[in-house]
């Protein structure tokens, strides 16, 4: 782990307010991620600052894009943003991989009452990139194929306790650093890696499959599925079905579940009470049954469905996202 300020230039960005400008070829950055937070292109005043690419802008939310042409970010009023440039030379996908580390990583530590500032952004830690970076990229450099469109499915909707789904449990081990090195991911509240933090040896009754984790601390409500064996620190809770539920219906499970992490942060955390009377929403037959064939329509029409079924069934440990994209009938 290395602190930003190690690996980047830190400078406050100055600029006048959009409707300020007469337009021009520089690209003016704002905050979000639409459109890579590139609002309008505008000529420069006298005493703007304009960036040369590369550059990461990170906004006063702690939002992260990367910009390989030059720009001026909004730096006026009292939410500028900060702007992040090498000290070293750094390739594309480098660049992109700190970028993410930023809005994976580090994100949930900022919000409207905590924004980010210079100092506050230069102490904070990012992982380095992994070796085989390069190879990692390209899935997204490359041209994808388009979404396929979830079908129209008339759904009616009932709310669901998670206690009554699932039989939740605390997680085993407290301090990683006690375990021995083995092939055993360990799961902690991690957004990164499906939330693993080492690989580790214990005992046979402590490793489990086929069930949902979701944390306790630090991020948000995460909840991932994990087809394969694991262990677990005591910072999650671990899932175990009260319901034959098939493969399609936990990871629609797992969708439902996250699209309530909102509720949650790091100053008011989960623990077990509290996650079993949260609810969730989720499709119903009659007389209030769950509609496991409307949750399997939605998820076998995502785009990801194919590579991800796949991967589940070579039992390899994958990367899931706590947001999960069901086309576009959410």
């Amino acid at each position: 782990m290395k602190t930003i300020e190690t690996l980047f230039e830190i400078a406050s960005a100055r600029s006048g307010a959009l409707d300020s400008y007469v337009p021009g070829r520089v690209a003016f950055v704002t905050n979000g991620f639409r459109n890579n937070g590139v609002v309008g292109y505008v000529t420069p005043g006298a005493t703007d600052r304009v960036f040369q690419p590369p550059c990461i802008v990170v906004s006063a939310f702690c939002e992260a894009t990367y910009h390989n042409r030059e720009i001026i970010a909004r730096g006026n009023g009292g939410s500028g943003l900060v702007v992040l440039r090498p000290l070293s030379l750094m390739t594309e996908n480098e660049m992109l991989y700190y970028a993410s580390q930023i809005n994976t990583s580090l994100k949930w530590r900022y919000s409207y009452g905590r924004m980010v500032t210079k100092e506050r952004l230069a102490r904070e830690l990012v992982a380095e990139p992994p070796i085989d970076l390069n190879a990692l990229v390209p899935r997204f450099s490359t041209p994808r194929e388009s979404p396929r469109k979830a079908p129209d499915i008339e759904v009616t909707w009932g709310l669901f306790k998670l206690s009554t789904l699932f039989d939740i449990r605390s997680g085993d081990y407290h301090n990683a650093g006690d375990l021995e090195e083995g092939n055993v991911p360990l799961i902690s509240c991690g957004a990164e890696s499906n939330g693993i933090v080492r690989f580790v040896s214990v005992e046979n009754e402590r490793i489990y499959r086929n069930v949902i984790s979701i944390a306790y601390n630090g991020q948000p409500l995460v909840a991932y599925f994990h087809p394969y064996a694991f262990a677990t620190k005591d910072d999650i809770g671990v899932c175990f079905p009260r319901l034959p539920f098939s493969l399609c219906s936990l990871f629609f499970i797992v969708y439902a579940i996250n699209r309530e992490q909102w509720r949650f942060s790091y100053g008011r955390k989960c623990f077990r009470e509290k996650l079993g009377e949260q609810e969730i929403r989720l499709p119903v037959m009659e007389m209030g049954m769950i509609d496991e064939h409307s949750m399997t329509r939605f998820v076998t029409g995502a785009s990801f469905w194919d590579a991800y079924s796949q991967r589940i069934a070579d039992k390899s440990p994958i990367e899931l996202s706590p947001f999960l994209v069901l086309g576009d009938n959410q």
